[in-house]
């Protein structure tokens, strides 16, 4: 699957601000406050400017970055602010001063602030999440209507720090901090949510102040009671456990298949503890299967879960449970769908892992948890992105290879090692090359509200549309069209996304009520409805 530069985003709010001062007639932009993002962390900035005359006002803005004119953004939103947008690269690191200017034609307001950009790899002083473990969690509806999370970072050289949700927020979940670490958060998922998808990514943030905002993804699956008698069959999981004497991370393969094919990737559960029988799945770590090859009828699937006796003596052993769980999407217009869980005779599968001693030798960019996994005992596992994961990179002894590039300076290993490093051109394990991935015109569109402000989609034509990839695979790019129907008809909306990505579509009422949606493991989706005349998302 190609790779493509991903983005996270920094979003700064300017509430308005009324001008003040004899005449009134000159704009007035608000203060904006300096700002530190990383290397790929796409910096957003809402510029918000008052005229007591009612003049328009118009924003532009002036920096000594190179090339920074046609690397970033600054456009006038229907709603009257400015927003500008930028998304630093390697070259970038550093400090950076921007003049933002409000002008009504006649007169201007000017602010200067400061951006700092900083690497994306090394970070070892940024918070780091420690709860919720694993990249997941599912809801069973039919035991309890909400859930709770806890939530919990440790950070080197910062007592407190600020725990926050990042967009795209999940509607109506909320999170309290409790203390300078902690905090608690809480979704009780409503009916209108429930139907219209079994699937949300929470975005949490860890803001110390002195570092780029830390992200940590965590997938929301929400299983509802299945019905009996749905027509066509489930889907089928081939898997049988086996042993492992290995010091890199652990992969786990399934075979699954659905005569209809699947509705979305199988998820695995895993524990370092023997769960109960049948297993409780909220009480195991969840995480995602990515498909390896295969068709949506039939696909090798492998989940990627921590070793867990790298850090143990040599000849250490520890047994790990798991279970794997699929759905269909059979009843496109309904909830009649088939889950197969494996085993199915409410037990787990258990697999013992063993350290073999010697070096992992994980591949440059591979995910891992300690030095030891990286091959000689020069090469070391180190923070790479936002989303504060580790990857093992190589020593600067020999050189480097294409797409990777020595570290200007030493970098801090999770094992506390320090040395220079092979880091990759685009400090983005997932993106070494640093691929471009250009929105289409829409944009800004990742919300109901902003597609209200933006024209209507047009009928019966073709439209060209770009959807990219969020950072370091973490929460969705969801793009939202608002369409008017005329007089009371039949639509039918066709969705063609090749083979680069899986691609949903959903159909929404005017005042966000979920009507359909076509979703699958492949980009290519059609709905067809019959709407009386009104506005429709």
């Amino acid at each position: 699957m190609p790779s493509f530069l991903r983005h996270a985003q920094l979003l700064v709010l300017a509430a308005c601000l009324l001008a003040c001062g004899p005449g009134g007639s000159d704009p007035v932009l608000q203060q904006v406050p300096d700002q530190i993002v990383a290397v790929n962390q796409e910096l957003v900035i809402v510029l918000n400017a008052a005229d007591e005359d009612g003049d328009e006002v118009f924003y532009s803005f002036e920096s000594t970055v190179p090339d920074i004119y046609s690397r970033a953004s600054l456009n006038r939103l229907p709603i009257g602010v400015g927003e500008f947008r930028w998304t630093p690269e390697a070259r970038d690191v550093g400090d950076w001063f921007f003049d933002f200017v409000a002008s009504d034609g006649e007169r201007n307001d000017t602010i200067t602030i400061m951006v700092r950009v900083r690497s994306a790899v090394g970070g070892n002083s940024a918070p780091r999440f420690v709860h919720p473990q694993g990249s997941g969690t599912t809801l069973d509806l039919s035991v309890t209507d909400c859930l709770a999370l806890n939530v919990e970072v440790v950070d080197g050289d910062s007592a407190e720090v600020e725990l926050g949700q990042a967009d795209p927020l999940i509607e109506g979940a909320t999170l309290d901090q409790l203390t300078g670490l902690t905090a608690q958060w809480n979704f009780c998922p409503t009916k209108q949510q429930i139907e219209a998808d079994d699937r949300y990514t929470l975005l949490l943030s860890a803001d110390d102040g002195d570092n780029p905002v830390a992200l940590h993804p965590y997938l929301i699956v929400l299983r509802s009671p299945l019905k009996e008698d749905c027509p066509g069959d489930p889907p089928v999981i081939v898997h049988s456990a086996a042993d492992i004497s290995s010091l890199t991370s652990i992969r786990i393969s399934a075979q699954i298949s659905d005569d209809k094919g699947l509705k979305q990737e199988p998820l695995l559960y895993y524990s370092a503890t023997q769960p109960s029988e049948p297993p409780d799945l909220s009480q195991m770590i969840q995480v995602t299967m990515q498909p390896a090859d295969g068709t949506l009828a039939s696909a090798s699937f492998t989940a990627t879960i921590p070793n867990p006796v790298v850090s143990m003596p040599v000849g250490s052993s520890k047994d790990i449970y798991y279970v794997i769980v699929a759905n269909d999407d059979d009843d496109a217009e309904g909830s009649c769908d088939h889950l197969t869980q494996l085993p199915a005779d409410g037990a787990s599968f258990q697999m013992k892992v063993t350290n073999p001693g010697g070096a992992g030798n994980a591949a440059l960019c591979e995910p891992c948890t300690a030095d030891v996994q990286c091959g000689g005992a020069a090469d070391h596992c180190v923070n790479v992105g936002p989303a504060s994961e580790s990857f093992c990179l190589r020593s600067c002894s020999g050189s480097c290879p294409s797409g990777y590039t020595c570290s200007t300076s030493s970098l801090l290993s999770v094992d506390g090692a320090s040395s220079t490093q092979c880091v990759p051109v685009s400090q983005d394990c997932s993106n070494p090359q640093g691929s471009q991935c250009v929105d289409d015109t829409f944009e800004n569109n990742d919300s109901r509200g902003e597609a209200h402000a933006n024209p209507l989609l047009p009928a019966n034509q073709s439209h060209s549309l770009v959807s990219c990839p969020a950072t370091s695979g973490v929460g969705d790019d969801e793009d939202w069209f608002e369409i008017f129907v005329p007089q009371d008809s039949q639509i039918t909306i066709n969705l063609s996304g090749g083979n680069q990505s899986d691609l949903d579509l959903a159909l929404y009422r005017g005042d966000g009520s979920f009507l359909t949606s076509s979703a699958s493991l492949s980009s290519v989706e059609s709905i067809t409805r019959c709407l009386t005349q009104g506005f429709y998302f």
